[in-house]
């Protein structure tokens, strides 16, 4: 009998020792993860690519933090075209992993950048139909709303608000105060409250701003848009009261509230993780003006 239990015994063993080195090798790599992002809060951007970039060939592609290990680098990417592909490849091919929705979501971001409601619209519904969780629900209805508004169907993008609110109080989410306050503007659903969530130090640096060159592609970080001009002057005001680089672009329907000119992509993703960590939710958006 010992004879016959030889093998299963040496197979179970080997599954075992398999299992602890994969679960070694995927702790390791968030280890680097980490690291990459320490070193991008850090302003060190090309060595966060860097690692990331290492990650992304060495890593299986059937692990189970691959598509994490995309999403990475993704973030740390120097242009919009690199992220963009990785986000689609994890919206493609790793659509249940725990990164799908946040692909899903940026690239409905980047298409609202380059004025594509149509497209921003069809990765949304994705997050509908494959996230129906009341967080995912809160966060997709949510950029709907501000892709119809932008499409200037205020109609449908005051009931898409009205749904992101219903779901968002139903998990008490964090982007409730942005919920609020753009269906008060838009729609005049609700009280409009500060969507700055907490106080925001001054900045302490004396340096001078960097120069921004006078061709080319700029960015800054959009925080918010509004129907009306006025109300999106008094947000803009109200983050210079607050040392932010505010300023209102359009001039028309919807106002958007930016902050900040960068002349690379990288610079501004900088400037929205700065932002986040004090409370203040956006992405990155190409801007002429």
């Amino acid at each position: 009998m010992l004879r016959f239990l030889t093998p299963l015994i040496s197979v179970a063993l080997l599954a075992s020792n398999v299992t602890a080195q994969d679960d070694a090798s995927i702790r390791g790599r968030g280890r680097a993860v980490e690291e990459a992002n320490r070193l991008a809060n850090a302003g060190q951007l090309y060595a966060a690519r860097r690692i990331t970039d290492s990650l992304a060939r060495v890593t299986p592609g059937d692990a189970s933090d691959f598509a994490e290990i995309l999403f990475a680098r993704a973030t740390f990417a120097p242009s919009v075209l690199d992220a963009s592909l990785d986000y689609e490849r994890i919206a493609t091919e790793l659509p249940s992993s725990r990164a799908g929705r946040a692909s899903l979501l940026r690239l409905a971001q980047r298409s609202l950048v380059s004025s594509d409601a149509v497209k921003a619209l069809s990765y949304l519904q994705r997050i509908l139909r494959e996230h129906p969780d009341d967080a995912a629900v809160a966060e997709a209805q949510y950029w709907s709303a501000r892709a119809l508004l932008d499409a200037q169907n205020v109609a449908a993008a005051c009931e898409a608000n009205h749904e992101a609110l219903t779901h968002a109080r139903a998990v008490h989410s964090a982007l409730l105060p942005a919920i609020e306050a753009q269906g008060f503007v838009a729609c005049g659903q609700a009280p409009l409250v500060q969507v700055v969530s907490q106080p925001i130090a001054a900045p302490t640096s004396t340096a001078p701003p960097k120069p921004i060159p006078a061709t080319g592609k700029l960015y800054a970080v959009q925080v918010s848009a509004f129907a009306l001009q006025r109300d999106a002057e008094a947000m803009a005001t109200r983050l210079k009261g607050k040392g932010l680089d505010a300023h209102v672009d359009g001039s028309a329907k919807p106002f958007r509230v930016r902050v900040g000119r960068y002349s690379t992509f990288a610079d501004a993703a900088k400037a929205l993780a700065d932002l986040k960590s004090k409370g203040i939710s956006g992405f990155v958006s190409e801007t002429n003006e």
